[in-house]
């Protein structure tokens, strides 16, 4: 399972999340978050069900384990007129095609703080 511990000489690289990531996915999800997903959500996330997930792993980690994820970005695609931020974003009704990126969950194991900068300078 996940280590908390990031060895300096870590190097984070980001891939889709896959089937196989269903284990240590919803073992971090039900670290990071209070609220119990239905294990629905967590096969739509492996599966791409209407989701786009990316996870990140720490390709430096030893025992096979480089390929483990140690954080992940959960979003959909939504249409902007299906959004309930309409009024926020300062909607053009005459745009139907318009859409957003909603991000369901973003996490990451232990003290990732390596994951959380390269992720965002990305």
């Amino acid at each position: 399972m996940v280590n908390p511990e990031v060895s300096s000489q870590a190097k984070i690289s980001y891939r889709p999340i896959q089937p196989s990531d269903l284990n240590i996915l919803e073992h971090i999800y039900t670290e990071l978050f209070p609220i119990r997903a239905p294990p629905a959500f967590y096969h739509d996330v492996v599966n791409g069900c209407g989701i786009v997930s990316w996870g990140a792993v720490d390709s430096s980690r030893p025992d096979g384990q480089s390929d483990e994820l140690i954080g992940f970005v959960i979003a959909c695609v939504v249409l902007a007129k299906e959004s309930e931020v309409l009024d926020m974003l300062g909607y053009d009704s005459s745009k139907s095609d318009q859409t957003l990126v909603h991000i369901l969950a973003l996490g990451g194991s232990g003290g990732l703080s390596k994951f959380w900068n390269s992720f965002f300078s990305a």
